[in-house]
């Protein structure tokens, strides 16, 4: 387990180990775990300047006044969207693109737990919509800035804060989810994060991925994957982590790889590629 004093130990050698004038992108950083580790962040980063993609700007900009009290030198941009939808982040994420050229830390924590099998205007389970479609589009979108981070800085990081350490049976007949029982869908949402996340990081193995299974209170920016496991053996990018620090057990390593040998990867990733293309051209279900 790593414990809270290795990570503020590790938050406090932020100033002298990283650059000044890091950029991140914050999705979902309102309230809870996001919050938290926004003003983390913001408290140890030397003028850090940060886009903060939110649907409640009001709530946003509060925020943001909190974190300029914290830090000075931070800088915002406060970018409205509606995470629930792929246009909007889409959006948003093009305005990131056109005024930077690398981004060093991506955290995505946005979603809301539903019951429902409410669909949005996308055609898209909203649930799913939030919680798993635009938190591996935003990446994939600011992938080639990640990529330049990684290459002229020691940080390039997407932190993807989810069901990290609990995945479970995939139904690749719904991968939609729009049929999956309620107690089965966290297992099969989580591995869809880690295939996908796996996926995005094949095309740019030089950045780092933690998909962190939140639940407590964690708020640390500096070795959130310390003590954490690769989801693959071959690759040390790709890192399932759980509020501990620590990595899946043995029966999830067994999982993904008898998953990525039935090309559940390859399936996950073509299907979500598939549904951006979709609502992209404007084509219905």
């Amino acid at each position: 387990m790593v414990s809270l004093t290795q990570v503020l130990s590790s938050n406090a050698r932020i100033p002298q180990e990283l650059p000044s004038n890091m950029v991140a992108v914050f999705a979902g950083a309102t309230t809870g775990i996001g919050l938290a580790t926004l003003k983390a962040f913001v408290k140890y980063a030397v003028s850090p300047r940060i886009y903060f993609l939110a649907r409640n700007t009001t709530a946003a900009e509060l925020i943001v006044s909190q974190c300029q009290t914290l830090n000075p030198s931070s800088s915002f941009s406060v970018l409205k969207a509606d995470l629930s939808s792929v246009r909007e982040t889409s959006r948003a994420c093009e305005v990131i693109k056109s005024k930077e050229t690398g981004v060093n830390l991506v955290v995505l924590s946005m979603g809301e737990v539903r019951m429902d099998r409410a669909l949005s205007e996308e055609g898209l389970h909203l649930f799913m919509a939030t919680v798993y479609y635009n938190r591996i589009l935003i990446p994939s979108l600011l992938l080639p800035q990640l990529t330049h981070a990684s290459l002229t800085t020691p940080l390039a990081r997407v932190l993807d804060v989810a069901g990290g350490t609990k995945e479970g049976p995939v139904d690749t007949s719904d991968l939609a989810c729009l049929r999956v029982p309620v107690g089965q869908i966290r297992a099969h949402l989580t591995s869809m994060h880690t295939l996908a996340l796996e996926s995005l990081a094949d095309q740019a193995p030089s950045c780092e991925v933690c998909a962190w299974g939140g639940g407590g209170g964690w708020s640390g920016v500096g070795d959130g994957v310390e003590g954490g496991q690769p989801t693959e053996e071959v690759r040390r990018s790709v890192y399932s982590v759980d509020w501990d620090g620590e990595g899946p057990g043995g029966r999830v390593m067994e999982l993904l790889k008898k998953l990525r040998k039935k090309g559940v990867k390859e399936a996950v990733w073509e299907h979500t590629n598939g549904e951006f293309e979709r609502i992209r051209s404007g084509r219905k279900l």
